[in-house]
């Protein structure tokens, strides 16, 4: 916090964003990463604070020169994350909810449910992991237990309606300023009740509520995909588990910077192929990726 601002006689506050600028040019792979972290701090501080930055004429050249020096040490420009065919997808799925079937620990088993269960939601609706496993979770902001039991009637079977109604939880694009971002964030997501793939919550949220069941006001409370200490599950925790189910497989998820992003690739992908009608999909689907470092 610089509570000095906009005060800076002697530069040293240009000197410090200076040395900023610098640390993130280790940090972040691109020059537009590096822009956007110190303009998050004079935003913060202008926004939250209502002070505004002196003139840093000296990180405005540094972060200038370090265009072309970060270009340099990329020559290659973006990384290729790959997707999945449909070979593999089901290949994932059937292999994670076999190895949950197998699983004779109750405990394990239940943390195994959720983890293909949340791996299976972020396929079947192609949505940003962090959506549905956010780090800090509110029952009255995000997805809970209770929102999943509609693929369930009273009696525990699968329901037999065409689609499944479930409301979006609250996501980047919640109270974005463009009228459209937010008029899609208010859409719900929608899930193919007659599916029988193992990736689609018709079939996974059976198999998560016979390993870990919750109801009444506990479903409320619990999120919708959780650890065995009643934490949601993380997108660390979410992705540990791809991996490890890549690998048993042969999937090659280091050189195909394989990540939870790379169902969402997938999905919209499908969609656009599909919508497209241009025939069947290519062996490999792509698309790239920013990352950082460390």
């Amino acid at each position: 916090m610089r509570k000095l601002w906009p005060s800076d006689p002697d530069g040293a506050e240009d000197m410090l964003m200076q040395g900023f600028a610098l640390y993130c040019s280790l940090r972040y792979l691109t020059w537009g990463s590096v822009a956007a972290a110190k303009a998050h701090v004079l935003e913060w501080h202008a926004a939250t604070l209502g002070i505004m930055a002196p003139p840093m004429p000296k990180t405005v050249y540094v972060l200038a020169k370090l265009k072309k020096t970060l270009a340099v040490e990329r020559p290659l420009g973006k990384d290729v994350r790959t997707g999945f065919t449909n070979i593999e997808i089901k290949k994932i799925f059937d292999l994670g909810w076999a190895c949950v079937d197998d699983e004779t620990d109750p405990i394990a088993k239940a943390d195994a449910a959720n983890a293909m269960a949340a791996l299976g939601m972020i396929f079947e609706q192609g949505e940003r992991p962090g959506h549905l496993l956010p780090d800090t979770w509110r029952a009255e902001r995000h997805l809970s237990r209770a929102h999943l039991l509609v693929f369930l009637t009273e009696q525990g079977n699968s329901a037999m309606a065409e689609a499944a109604i479930i409301p979006w939880p609250d996501s980047k694009t919640t109270t974005s300023t463009s009228e459209a971002a937010r008029a899609k964030a208010n859409e719900p997501y929608v899930a193919d009740m007659q599916s029988t793939h193992s990736c689609d919550g018709a079939i996974w949220f059976p198999k998560l509520d016979a390993a870990d069941p919750v109801r009444g006001a506990e479903a409320r409370a619990t999120p919708a995909f959780r650890t065995a200490g009643n934490k949601c599950l993380t997108t660390k925790q979410a992705a540990t588990t791809l991996r490890h189910l890549c690998r048993s497989l042969g999937i090659d998820e280091g050189r195909r910077l394989i990540s939870l992003y790379s169902f969402r690739i997938t999905a919209f992908t499908w969609c656009q192929r599909s919508r497209r009608a241009r025939g069947p999909l290519s062996p490999l689907i792509s698309g790239t990726m920013h990352s950082n470092r460390l």
